[in-house]
């Protein structure tokens, strides 16, 4: 009653949402507060809602026969004020505006601003509320998704405008956000950012000052993605305004997440800004095979380079003998004045069996020199002419995006998890990279049948996106390929592995081939197994084999990975459900198959989930741990099941990706070089040297000031520190780092 500069609770409610059942505490009671101690003044009344660190996007949205949120917030429907028993004032909450005062508050926990969000595009344009016909008008609170499935519907059009930013004396702009996006082009979904400088503030709040940063819309995901990107046109003025659109223009039967905000920063340049690049992977070379010769010579690669200096000169640098010398390709404009330059596949590289490791460097007119990956050649792209000698499995990635880290970043690409386990495990493997769908140019669907003919192991593994399941042409390959177990009398062993495939395959295509039923033995029951996380448990089959026998899969962040529930076929003979989702709530749902099909002669292992979000989970202090051990042990197990050698003595169980990690020589015997690679927990020094037997040093392969988490490989070429050839013998490596030392053995061959 005092104007809002104090507050008094007067009612509170508790709902313990997914830790409760049903988790519903007021399931649309009707509430009666007095506030008879406040007659007479001005009163304002507010609703305050805090939350635990429980996933949002977990909550179930039914609970019959209430149908209200399970584990929802809280609603608030038809609030209506009494004085002396006569309605003076109503709402139905759901009608718009009808005299709430929506005053944007500063966030509490983090430094940020409260942006404003609006549904649909009449308010702004025309500022007339939409007819009969149309969706509902936006009001104040309205989310961009429509709330069953966290889906946008069609006719979307919805804006977040942020608060008036002050730029006063910038001369230069630059701006950085990351966004996660889920707007696939056959879905229809859009994005775009519009801005708005001027040196009035109310005028870069009015939507109608806006202009579109960069003429275009547009699509893609799903993916995080941080975008970085010259403000310099709308420097000047004392205040700037952001408006993030995002929307679909026709109907479909289908609609995505669209856009998810995670956080803006707009800054100065104080010194001469260096090339910027947009270098996007869709735009890189593919993987080929030895036959396809003739056609991987007319593969490109396009990069765009931006540069307010102008840019002079673009080159591609490939190294065929892993980063020991570099050739450098000059890049040509795609035309007169574009940005985007374009690079042939590098041929003198692309030898048979050879990975080609490339990055692209920039000069402008000024000489500032920019490279792409920006910490190159220490990172870099590469591409590989398959096979490669000795290795018997090819690791097929179609999801070519990244999954989600125990930290809850992104920074691993999801093929990493494969990999690491098959290195620890002593696996010698080819990797095939699906090139994305949605390139431009994109004729392939994968590895044809010629290239996996080369192999006895095929580990396929893709991802819940729709464009990136395992299409038609696939299916008829891979049935093919397994044919050969019957008419070549060769081994042939496949294992299909990643999100939503079932669900994508039996529903969305109606399975064609019977794919899944007939060549894989299985048959698919739902999606998802409706938990933010749920155990993964050995069935009895003995995949799982270290510790309880089960671990966690966890969900990413905004959305809930769709983990498939999938169970042998009806009246199929050597197929087995292997694994299980244990839920807390309902029956436990199959979640893996294995078949042997004793007619064809192959075997086959099916999972519901990808292998990146297995992990550990601490209930008790609600922290993500690594699940290495357990990924390993499965993988390990299946390919035990199906006969496959490894290549060499396993390793052992080492720290995950981003801790303190040596790996063993590659090759070793080495001759002419040996690959090392190795990733750090902490800062500090970190230093990799080389020693003979008797403890003198020969090489300092490494020394640098180490960031967290910095991964990366060294090559020992044989030669001394002043360059001079080393004997043959027996040598051994040491890191040293904050925290972490190491030693290991190789052997040098002539």
């Amino acid at each position: 009653d005092d104007g809002g500069t104090s507050w008094e609770t007067v009612a509170s409610y508790t709902n313990p949402g997914v830790l409760g059942e049903p988790g519903a505490a007021v399931d649309w009671d009707t509430e009666v507060l007095d506030l008879s101690d406040y007659a007479g003044s001005d009163v304002r009344v507010r609703f305050r809602f805090e939350s635990n660190d429980r996933n949002s996007s977990a909550d179930q949205p039914d609970n019959p026969p209430q149908h209200s949120y399970k584990d929802g917030a809280w609603q608030l429907d038809n609030f209506e004020l009494r004085v002396n028993g006569t309605p003076a004032w109503f709402d139905d909450c759901e009608g718009g505006d009808t005299g709430w005062v929506h005053d944007d508050t500063a966030s509490s926990g983090q430094t940020t601003v409260t942006f404003w969000r609006g549904q649909y595009n009449y308010e702004f344009f025309t500022g007339r509320p939409p007819g009969c016909d149309e969706p509902a008008d936006g009001t104040w609170m309205q989310v961009p998704l429509e709330p069953m499935f966290s889906q946008m519907v069609d006719r979307e059009d919805a804006w977040l405008l942020s608060p008036p930013i002050d730029i006063a004396g910038a001369a230069t702009l630059v701006a950085q956000w990351h966004v996660w996006v889920d707007c696939p082009t056959e879905a229809h979904d859009y994005y775009d950012l519009w801005l708005a400088s001027h040196d009035i503030e109310e005028c870069v709040r009015d939507l109608s000052a806006f202009r579109d940063e960069e003429e275009g819309k547009w699509n893609g995901g799903y993916y995080w993605t941080t975008e970085t990107d010259r403000w310099d046109a709308f420097a000047g003025n004392d205040w700037l305004g952001m408006a993030w659109r995002a929307w679909n223009e026709e109907e479909s039967w289908q609609h995505y997440g669209g856009l998810f905000l995670d956080w803006v920063k707009i800054g100065v340049i104080v010194d001469d800004p260096s090339t910027t690049w947009d270098c996007h992977p869709r735009n890189l070379f593919k993987d080929w095979f030895t036959h396809e010769a003739v056609e991987m010579l007319l593969d490109e690669a396009r990069v765009e380079v931006t540069d307010p200096d102008g840019v002079l000169a673009v080159n591609l640098l490939a190294s065929g003998d892993d980063g020991l010398t570099w050739t450098s390709y000059p890049m040509t404009p795609e035309s007169v004045g574009s940005d985007w330059w374009v690079a042939n596949l590098p041929a003198a590289e692309a030898l048979p069996g050879t990975e080609v490791h490339y990055y692209f460097q920039a000069v402008d007119e000024i000489g500032n020199v920019s490279t792409c990956p920006a910490d190159a050649p220490d990172h870099f792209f590469e591409f590989t002419v398959l096979p490669t000698v000795g290795p018997n499995i090819l690791l097929v990635d179609d999801h070519g995006g990244r999954a989600q880290t125990q930290d809850g970043g992104w920074g691993l690409e999801t093929e990493d998890y494969y990999e690491e386990v098959l290195q620890i495990l002593g696996y010698a493997y080819d990797k095939y990279d699906v090139r994305d769908p949605l390139a431009e140019g994109s004729d392939s669907d994968g590895p044809d049948l010629t290239g996996l003919r080369y192999y006895e192991t095929v580990i396929w593994f893709t991802s819940d996106l729709d464009t990136q399941t395992i299409k038609d042409a696939e299916q008829e390959m891979l049935i093919d390929w397994l044919l050969d177990a019957l008419y070549f009398t060769v081994d042939r062993d496949l294992l299909l592995t990643g999100n939503d495939i079932a669900h994508e395959v039996v529903v969305v295509m109606g399975d064609p081939h019977e794919f899944y039923w007939e060549w894989l033995g299985t048959d698919y029951i739902t999606d998802s197994p409706g938990e933010t996380g749920v155990p993964l448990c050995d069935a009895g089959f003995g995949f799982i084999d270290i510790e309880d026998g089960c671990c966690d899969l966890l969900d990413g962040c905004p959305q809930l990975p769709e983990f498939d529930a999938i169970e042998v076929s009806p009246g199929t003979a050597g197929a087995t459900e292997v694994l299980n989702y244990v839920r807390a709530s309902g029956p436990d749902l199959p979640a893996g198959v294995a078949y042997h099909n004793e007619i064809v002669s192959y075997q086959t292992v099916t999972l519901g989930f990808g292998i990146e979000y297995m992990d550990i989970y601490d209930k008790g202090g609600s922290r993500r741990t690594t699940g290495l051990d357990y990924r390993v042990n499965l993988l390990g197990n299946i390919l035990e099941y199906f006969e496959t050698e490894p290549s060499g003595p396993a390793t052992g169980v080492i720290d995950g990706p981003l801790e303190n990690r040596l790996s063993a020589a590659y090759p070793n015997p080495l001759n002419p070089a040996a690959t090392i690679e190795y990733s750090v927990r902490q800062a500090g020094p970190v230093a990799i040297r080389v020693y003979d037997v008797a403890g003198k040093l020969v090489r300092t392969l490494l020394e640098t000031e180490g960031t967290p988490g910095q991964a990366g490989r060294v090559i020992w070429d044989g030669r001394d520190d002043r360059g001079d050839h080393c004997a043959s013998g027996v040598y051994f490596y040491r890191i040293s780092a904050p925290g972490f030392e190491s030693t290991k053995k190789m052997v040098l061959l002539k």
